[in-house]
């Protein structure tokens, strides 16, 4: 179990016993806010961290070292808010950010492009992947944008909003029945 901290030295800890005890996993991360982690399902040494104001950041052995991804892999918003990973193949992530909109890798973090349009930027709040169809994600934003959705692993996004007026979307979920 992992636990990201809001302005904190210390922003991420792990506990390997349900909660009842913790264990700092940040030597090597900045003094930063946690905005999302995410463990890959088929590697549970591979993690991504969101951090407010640092990029993102990544480890492939359980947090012994980290890696900060920015501007020079194409990572070009400092603000990350939110990640999250392909189930199956560990080079895939999708990242949304405060004032640069949405990033893709396929090569594990290496590179990161912008997805979307052109001139494509919303405040990305969170990011939900579909459990059982990895190619759909929904992207909730800020500013009055409402929620975005994509069937084609954020080449592309549509409005999602019918019924919503003017709203900013702090999380979302997917139920793992809904298909499409």
């Amino acid at each position: 179990m992992y636990a990201g901290v809001y302005n904190d030295n210390v922003p991420l800890n792990i506990s390997t016993d349900r909660g009842l005890t913790w264990t700092s996993l940040s030597d090597g991360l900045p003094n930063s806010t946690c905005r999302d982690i995410h463990v890959f399902e088929g590697d549970s040494n591979i993690i991504f961290l969101a951090l407010e104001g640092d990029y993102m950041w990544r480890t492939l052995d359980a947090g012994g070292s980290w890696e900060r991804m920015d501007s020079d892999q194409g990572f070009t918003d400092g603000n990350a808010y939110t990640v999250k990973m392909h189930p199956t193949d560990s080079n895939i992530a999708w990242a949304g950010t405060r004032y640069d909109g949405a990033f893709k890798t396929t090569d594990g973090g290496d590179n990161w492009t912008q997805m979307g349009e052109e001139d494509f930027e919303p405040y990305v709040r969170f990011l939900a992947r579909h459990p059982t169809q990895p190619d759909i994600l929904f992207m909730g934003t800020q500013d009055g944008h409402g929620v975005y959705k994509t069937t084609d692993a954020g080449e592309t996004w549509e409005e999602a909003n019918d019924g919503f007026t003017n709203v900013d979307i702090q999380c979302l979920a997917i139920h793992p029945d809904v298909q499409n």
